[in-house]
């Protein structure tokens, strides 16, 4: 009967350790873990899902959108984001950034701060921001090409 009682303790005190042993381990605090932007029906970002490990990514617009946002989320908090050196509140929009025809870059900035208000961390992501060619601008009226 004891050996019953111990090999149902260790099964149970077994069972109960597997929940945490197979849960994510936590994002280190420099990575965000959510980046939304303004244009969901016409934006198109690649890779399409957010991956916190991911720093690079591309978001092609429709070319009437004239203007995007950010909304970065971190779970540190003691960390401060910036959009293009402007801070940021976790969980809020970012400043309007204006679009031309030219591609343009922006940097996405997690630093984490420790005892001190010393930096321990710094993490950056860099979103390429075009608009699809309209065919006003791409097609040829008249003419010939030589």
């Amino acid at each position: 009967m004891k050996k019953v009682f111990a090999i149902l303790l260790a099964t149970l005190l077994t069972l109960s350790l597997l929940p945490a042993a197979l849960a994510t381990p936590a994002l280190p605090p420099e990575l965000l873990v959510n980046l939304v932007h303004n244009a969901p029906n016409t934006g198109k970002m690649l890779p399409e899902t957010f991956n916190p490990y991911q720093n690079t990514y591309l978001l092609t617009v429709a070319d009437w959108v004239s203007r995007i946002t950010f909304t970065p989320t971190t779970s540190a908090t003691n960390a401060m984001v910036t959009v293009n050196g402007q801070p940021v509140a976790s969980g809020q929009k970012s400043q309007i950034i204006q679009l031309t025809n030219d591609p343009q870059a922006v940097q996405i900035t997690v630093t984490v701060y420790g005892e001190g208000n010393v930096m321990t961390a710094q993490n950056t992501y860099t979103v390429y921001l075009q608009r699809r060619p309209s065919e006003r601008r791409t097609r040829v009226s008249a003419g010939f090409l030589t």
